[in-house]
């Protein structure tokens, strides 16, 4: 097991290069202009909570539309730092919601998205992934509004088939 100090020491010299703050604060900053421009484009999706800033694992918002209510259902947008990437979540209010939708999709082929092989220690019942290949804030904005239009209309059209 690591010695708790070589990380820390690790942390210290590597935030010394002051790269990582400034690439941390880009990540936050684009992940708030994110939700502040879906607030505006999509008027028919409410923002419950706040912004989650995370411990360095993940930061995210969730939204739900105006189709998912009454379900328990949301959508997060999450930027998942150890992989380094955006991720659209379906999740549930609750873990009894979430078992409930993740036994349905499960049995389902969703083709592009992932389903967690289980719900223990997930808060995801499918996910889609996006990748950062060269971060450009219209180009990533696009890209990211693209596939959150494609996953909720995909996941509505599911869920209203139950």
């Amino acid at each position: 097991m690591e010695d708790i100090n070589d990380c820390i020491d690790e942390l210290h010299k590597q935030l010394g290069k002051g790269k990582i703050q400034r690439g941390y604060r880009a990540i936050l900053e684009y992940m708030l202009f994110l939700q502040s421009y879906l607030k505006k484009q999509y008027k028919d999706y409410s923002f419950p909570g706040t912004f989650y800033h995370g411990h360095m694992d993940m930061s995210y918002f969730a939204f739900i539309p105006s189709s998912f209510i009454g379900k328990g259902l949301k959508i997060a947008i999450v930027f998942n730092f150890e992989a380094f990437r955006f991720e659209i979540w379906l999740s549930g209010y609750n873990k009894e919601i979430q078992k409930k939708y993740w036994e349905y999709f499960k049995e389902k082929i969703v083709e592009g998205f992932y389903i967690p092989d289980t719900i223990k220690g997930y808060d995801s019942i499918v996910e889609d992934h996006i990748d950062i290949q060269n971060f450009d804030k219209e180009e990533t904005t696009e890209e990211l509004v693209k596939r959150i239009e494609i996953f909720v209309k995909k996941i509505e059209k599911d869920i209203n088939s139950l």
